[in-house]
């Protein structure tokens, strides 16, 4: 999926809603800027959450996919949900260690 893809449908829009999926994570290459090795979306309106503005758990899955496409240990992933974030993850071997700023919301 392209970028400008990624970007463009909102989290509240009917067609997220009409996921018949548990969740659904899409990702792609690069970020709004070239420091960005991927930039991913996270959707689970069927558990009550139209978007996940940074998913930990999704970015734990996406590091090992990236690490085998870019041959890179350290990786810089853009959540690019409305709220956004930077995440930071290291993959090594058998263990995916995920960082960042958090903001809690409950």
């Amino acid at each position: 999926m392209s970028r400008p893809i990624l970007a463009e449908p909102p989290a509240e829009s009917p067609s997220t809603r009409k996921i018949s999926l548990r969740v659904l994570c899409v990702t792609s290459a690069g970020g709004p800027a070239k420091k960005y090795d991927f930039t991913s979306r996270y959707f689970a309106p069927s558990l009550g959450v139209d978007e996940d503005p940074a998913c930990g758990s999704a970015h734990c899955m996406l590091g090992p996919y990236w690490h085998q496409k870019t041959g890179k240990e350290k990786l810089l992933a853009r959540a690019g949900s409305k709220r956004g974030g930077d995440v930071y993850i290291h993959v090594n071997k058998r263990r995916v260690t995920v960082g960042g700023h958090a903001v809690i919301t409950a």
